[in-house]
């Protein structure tokens, strides 16, 4: 009897061993580098008729765009071919490196036609966390600040955190900030956004933010010590010194010999 309780006893350890290395491994969760450099990127949707987009996501869940040749490009596809299609505009988007403000953008924009913009957001590869934050968050479009906030209003939503702390502007979907935007006096003008776009062609976007939470601060940007037009001025200043005092001197010297040349003609 002790036998078969021993055999049944190690039956049922062998079975627990193999189903707990069968157990799929969850991936570890990203911790943020507060001495670390990270990236922000300018993400947009329009909601016309094309839905001209770009989503900045860092993570190919949430981007299937993300790590191919039209990560940074406005595209739309074609519900009749399946294609994608390329929209002109040149995104730049920008290295967070340390606590301080900074400016993604879109410009030269071609939008086709399309007014409505049903989501704005900036995206960045910091992973989610409580001690970063984001403040001070403005947009400008086509020159003209339409939003901000003292306080960003962040993602919150797991799809779309895969790939890091995401700051929303605009979006269509998320009621908690349709709501808050109403307050401020920002209402959707279109059943499903914003018509803040002129659809004629060479347009920009321009979305600024300070970060803060990181160990350490953005290098302050280096101011040129003087433009070329300056340095040419002061060149030719010093030129024009040079050459005063080399006519001072050459003149000196000829009334020096006029002189000498008197004197002589008096002693004869």
């Amino acid at each position: 009897m002790g036998k078969n309780v021993r055999k049944v006893f190690a039956l049922l350890l062998a079975g627990a061993f193999l189903l707990s290395s069968a157990a799929p491994v969850q991936a570890e969760k990203k911790q943020v580098d507060l001495g670390g450099t990270y990236h922000a990127a300018l993400g947009v949707s329009t909601a016309t008729q094309k839905w001209i987009n770009r989503n900045a996501y860092y993570d190919k869940s949430a981007n299937t765009s993300y790590g191919t040749e039209n990560f940074d490009k406005l595209i739309s596809g074609d519900s009749g071919t399946g294609q994608t299609n390329v929209h002109e505009g040149t995104f730049t988007d920008t290295e967070i490196k340390g606590n301080g403000t900074y400016t993604v953008k879109l410009e030269d924009a071609d939008f086709e036609g399309e007014t409505t913009i049903c989501m704005l957001h900036v995206a960045t590869d910091i992973p989610v966390n409580s001690t970063i934050q984001f403040t001070d968050v403005s947009a400008k479009i086509n020159g003209r600040t339409v939003l901000e906030f003292d306080q960003a209003f962040m993602e919150d939503e797991e799809p779309y955190l895969g790939g890091g702390m995401d700051i929303i502007l605009l979006n269509h979907w998320r009621e908690a900030l349709v709501n808050q935007l109403n307050e401020k006096g920002f209402s959707e003008t279109t059943g499903n956004g914003y018509d803040y776009l002129l659809g004629t062609g060479n347009e920009t976007i321009e979305v600024t933010f300070t970060v803060s939470g990181f160990n350490y601060d953005k290098e302050a940007e280096e101011t040129p010590a003087a433009t070329q037009e300056t340095a040419g001025g002061t060149a030719q200043t010093n030129g024009s010194i040079t050459v005063l005092a080399a006519a001072v001197v050459v003149a000196a010297v000829l009334l020096l010999v006029g002189v000498v040349v008197v004197l002589r003609k008096r002693k004869k």
